[in-house]
């Protein structure tokens, strides 16, 4: 990712993509879990296809356009900041020294290992990049907003006949997209294998009791080192009964915070009506 000297979105050349920047292309293929499968989760509204990040691993080309810019945003910089990079994978590493060969631009490396740019900067810092931006921000005085990871999850329970009942479980993005984020649901109390397929579903053959708890143990995809998380979900006996829980983990402290919020319960139209917490 390349910043430029000026505040907009417009300055900024992501080559290497954006986690949170997703995109569609339409294309039937088989997906494998490796650092070739973009899926981020979520599906596309209109026709329930994979969004894709756009974000770029090493053996993928970089974006054409992106590329191009960051090239002649290089040639009018007044200063180049490289925070942790090696600087040996091209082309990105010849957008530095395009600015440290430049009389009138200036070029800073922050990095533990040498680079082949050393000799071009007009400050060199050997640190780890989070503890140099760390004092930066410190120093101009601008706090660093603390980062949580948060996450929905609905849980509904359906009569499928008689006496059996159906508990479907799926995460969803604050605009109501369904998105990816579990690998697999264990209720040991009910079942002895975990739901590890989408839609996670677990059926019971008995009736259940009103007030029955079902503890629900959720485990996570890991992109942030999630630990598995615990909730409690309370049967009411009324069909279609949907309760939304709201996770929020801290990184920094390994953390989990839950809270449930209003339920939705579907009538016999499929329109869902809110009820009290």
């Amino acid at each position: 990712m390349l910043y430029t000297g000026r505040v907009g979105s417009y300055l900024i050349s992501e080559l290497h993509g954006n986690n949170n920047r997703e995109y569609y292309f339409r294309a039937v293929a088989s997906y494998e879990k490796t650092v070739h499968d973009h899926r981020t989760g979520r599906k596309c509204v209109r026709c329930g296809g994979d969004l894709l990040d756009s974000i770029v691993n090493f053996g993928e080309y970089l974006p054409a356009e992106p590329l191009r810019l960051a090239r002649n945003h290089a040639k009018k910089t007044d200063l180049c900041l490289v925070l942790g990079s090696s600087l040996t994978v091209p082309p990105a590493s010849g957008i530095p020294e395009t600015v440290g060969t430049r009389k009138a631009a200036k070029l800073v490396i922050c990095n533990l290992q040498e680079t082949p740019l050393d000799g071009l900067v007009d400050q060199r810092i050997y640190s780890k990049a989070d503890e140099l931006m760390t004092r930066v921000m410190a120093k101009l005085d601008i706090p660093i907003p603390q980062f949580i990871l948060r996450r929905r999850l609905i849980v509904q329970m359906e009569t499928t006949g008689g006496s059996r009942h159906q508990l479907k479980i799926c995460g969803v993005d604050v605009d109501g997209t369904p998105m990816t984020f579990l690998r697999s649901i264990k209720l040991d109390q009910y079942c002895r294998r975990a739901a590890c397929i989408e839609p996670f579903t677990i059926s019971f053959r008995s009736d259940l009791d009103i007030g029955t708890e079902l503890k629900l143990e959720l485990e996570f995809m890991g992109n942030y080192g999630e630990p598995n998380l615990e909730i409690i979900y309370s049967y009411t006996g009324e069909a279609g009964t949907e309760m939304m829980y709201l996770l929020e983990y801290n990184p920094q402290t390994g953390e989990w915070k839950t809270e449930r919020q209003e339920s939705q319960s579907v009538d016999e139209d499929k329109k869902p009506t809110r009820r009290g917490r």
